[in-house]
């Protein structure tokens, strides 16, 4: 038959999750023991947003995963330059960046080469085309994907649990993770969440005071290299 019984719960090495909705947040987990996490954002249709790359990348750092950003739908772009800011940004900062475009395939084998020997989550906010790219990389998967709800430049939810997926290609697996609307790292303290920001951890030891929150403190070193 189909049924099992869980013998046994093995430690994890890593994940990838968020705190839940509502008054009592718990933890949601969409994958566990994955080496790195590829944050997909589009460049158009819905819009890039480059503060939910940040929580993602945060929440992926918090995991004990490794991020990746991947920039979709670049034949979208309204010209072949309106990426490199973002681009520059995350690569200047150390994080690996690859351009994609599931229509287009541009970018699919730089990703692919990403992907080897590893197990990788994809997460990304819904209409960001996660499942069109696992497409490419794997035409025979069939996942289901859905159109842009363009009154609100927002996808639709079509993949709505997380799935493991080996690659024929051998030693690659992916998870496709649900379309996310609001990504709020779990268990992070607000003291803490400047250590998983790379150009401002180093800083954060000048500040005045060790619970600096680099918003309004004085003495803070953060803002200081801001303003400077």
């Amino acid at each position: 038959g189909s049924d099992g019984v869980v013998e046994q719960v093995a430690p994890r090495r890593s994940k990838i999750s968020r705190a839940s909705a509502g008054a009592k947040p718990y933890e949601q987990i969409f994958a566990a023991n994955v080496d790195q996490c590829v944050v997909v954002a589009s460049a158009r249709q819905p819009a890039l947003r480059p503060g939910f790359i940040d929580r993602a990348i945060v929440a992926t750092l918090l995991g004990n995963a490794e991020p990746v950003v991947c920039i979709n739908k670049i034949d979208l772009a309204q010209d072949a330059g309106s990426c490199d800011a973002i681009v520059t940004l995350y690569r200047d900062l150390g994080y690996r960046v690859v351009l994609t475009s599931a229509a287009t395939k541009e970018g699919i084998d730089a990703l692919m080469n990403l992907l080897v020997g590893k197990t990788s989550a994809f997460m990304g906010q819904s209409g960001v085309g996660k499942s069109s790219i696992l497409n490419c990389l794997e035409p025979g998967l069939g996942i289901r994907t859905n159109g842009l709800m363009t009154k609100h430049d927002r996808g639709r939810h079509t993949t709505t649990a997380t799935q493991l997926h080996r690659l024929e290609e051998g030693r690659i697996y992916v998870a496709d993770t649900p379309g996310i609307k609001h990504l709020h790292p779990f268990g992070l303290e607000p003291a803490d969440v400047v250590r998983y920001f790379a150009e401002m951890a180093p800083l954060a030891d000048d500040c005045q005071y060790r619970d600096c929150l680099h918003l309004t403190e004085p003495g803070c070193a953060v803002q200081a290299a801001c303003e400077g």
